[in-house]
């Protein structure tokens, strides 16, 4: 799991219900092809579930932090997670 707990609140107080995706899940792992994988729920998505535009708003600004984490690791960015 990886997380921030001061952004985790910004979202907490409008509704507790997003303390279940926040920390969010984070997979790194070997495939059966020797591959390393990493796999990270996408925070936009869920985040957005709630219905709530400043909750919204958090998990866009999150999509942001994980694609440039990605880039910093010279990983490819999925193209779900590039604003435009």
């Amino acid at each position: 799991m990886m997380g921030n707990n001061v952004i985790a609140e910004t979202m907490f107080r409008h509704d507790p219900g997003t303390i279940l995706y926040a920390p969010l899940r984070t997979a790194i792992y070997e495939t059966a092809s020797g591959r390393v994988q990493i796999s990270i729920d996408q925070p936009s998505s869920k985040f957005a579930s709630f219905g709530d535009p400043r909750i919204a708003e958090v998990g866009a600004q999150l999509d942001a932090k994980v694609a440039e984490l990605l880039r910093l690791m010279t990983l490819p960015v999925p193209p779900a997670l590039i604003t435009a």
